[in-house]
């Protein structure tokens, strides 16, 4: 693993705003769909997050370093539950579900490795069917840093572990979030851009996995201010799939 500070992305990537949800308009002509995949819903009872997090950010950063006429179906994170070190449905991290994907040389396909909402034995035939994924390394975003995340963010989407057990964070439903998160980190999130609103006010964009209804579609922008208190800088990081896009110093 490597702290991102020492990375450097070999394409520029100034400007204020950075949102990977936006399908962006080629120097070519045309239209380059946006390499995030749609909103997952965990479950109701499965404290999926941390593979969800970390599934989203691995077919996110293999879309962008393939290129958009790749195709790629949905991963499994049934796959991460099962397969990875940690707790399952009881919890995990997200760096652990990249050591696994690495050891692995990918994920098998959400259609083949279907979810169960529940913790599972690692099927490891249905495991080794691999159909993308692979990626080489994970990096650590410099902690308590928002420069470092927008930095970070520069070169793709990447998890983050917040705390996420207010009752503000629960019920948001759009704007900019401005309220307490929790006392600890206990939820992990796909932070897939930042920007600045009319009023000036700098936030996170970010990605559940509590489905469409929650936020803002799925998402929600948190204020700077508020991402402080939620620790959104404090566990960062993502998934390499080449370490020959950077340039260690």
């Amino acid at each position: 693993m490597l702290y991102s500070s020492s990375l450097v992305k070999r394409r520029d990537c100034r400007g204020y705003e950075v949102d990977w949800t936006k399908d962006t308009s080629h120097v070519g002509g045309g239209i380059i769909p946006s390499p995030v995949s749609p909103v997952r819903q965990q479950g109701f009872k499965c404290g999926a997050c941390w593979a969800v997090a970390s599934v989203a950010a691995v077919e996110s950063a293999t879309r962008i370093s393939s290129g958009p006429e790749v195709s790629l179906p949905p991963l499994s994170v049934q796959q991460i539950l099962d397969c990875a070190r940690g707790d399952g449905c009881r919890g995990g991290l997200e760096t652990d579900a990249y050591c696994y994907i690495i050891k692995n040389r990918g994920l098998a396909s959400e259609e083949r490795y279907g979810s169960t909402e529940k913790n599972g034995i690692c099927d490891k035939s249905r495991a080794s069917q691999v159909v993308g994924g692979s990626i080489m390394a994970f990096a650590l975003v410099r902690p308590q840093t928002e420069t470092a995340l927008e930095e970070a963010l520069c070169r793709g989407p990447v998890t983050a572990g917040i705390a996420a057990n207010s009752l503000d964070f629960v019920k948001y439903s759009g704007g900019i979030f401005r309220g307490a998160c929790g006392v600890e980190s206990d939820h992990a999130v796909l932070v897939v851009g930042y920007g600045k609103d009319d009023d000036g006010t700098k936030y996170w964009k970010i990605q559940n996995s509590w489905g469409k209804s929650w936020g803002e579609g799925g998402y929600m922008r948190m204020s700077y201010e508020a991402g402080e208190g939620c620790e959104i800088t404090q566990n960062a990081s993502f998934p390499l799939v080449n370490v020959t896009d950077y340039e260690i110093r």
